[in-house]
């Protein structure tokens, strides 16, 4: 394995400063990510503790859906920022009894007429899609991390390529 990471004693310096230069920006983003999973923690084990009832689960109908934009701050030269949320109004049965709800779901198009539902079994009319539940109680850690290894594995095999080609 390590014959194959001899390619690194015959770079020039200039390359070297390169791939210097590129793995200090990767560490950056890698530790960047992880402080932000790590300042998400309080807010996910709030919501945790909110919904740890909604254990329920139900197919809901969507009786409407509007995509909205809500403003969420300032951009560094002082304009509005705004995000775009997709909110539902929803119908589901539990026992019989139809529920009604309301919330943000999701803006797939495949989520356009249904939409799974969580609700309190003791108390249905406490719910909310699975797409808001999801979102508030789920950790996308591992995903992005892969996410991330993946993108620098590409970055460094593109840069790699490069050198050996360029000579």
């Amino acid at each position: 394995m390590l014959d194959k990471l001899d390619f690194l004693n015959n770079l020039s310096d200039d390359e070297r400063k390169i791939f210097t230069g590129i793995g200090l920006v990767v560490l950056g983003v890698f530790a960047m990510f992880i402080l932000s999973q790590l300042l998400m923690i309080p807010g996910r084990l709030r919501a945790r503790a909110y919904y740890k009832n909604y254990t329920g689960r139900a197919l809901g109908k969507i009786t409407k859906r509007d995509v909205i934009s809500v403003q969420n701050g300032h951009d560094d030269e002082g304009n509005l920022r705004y995000t775009t949320k997709c909110m539902v109004s929803y119908e589901f049965t539990v026992g019989g009894v139809l529920y009604k709800g309301e919330g943000e779901g999701s803006g797939a198009g495949r989520d356009k007429y249904e939409a799974e539902i969580c609700y309190d079994p003791s108390d249905p009319d406490q719910n909310c899609t699975a797409y808001y539940f999801n979102s508030k109680t789920k950790s996308h850690f591992l995903s992005t991390l892969i996410y991330l290894i993946v993108l620098f594995a590409i970055l460094l095999g593109g840069i790699y390529l490069f050198i050996r080609f360029r000579r």
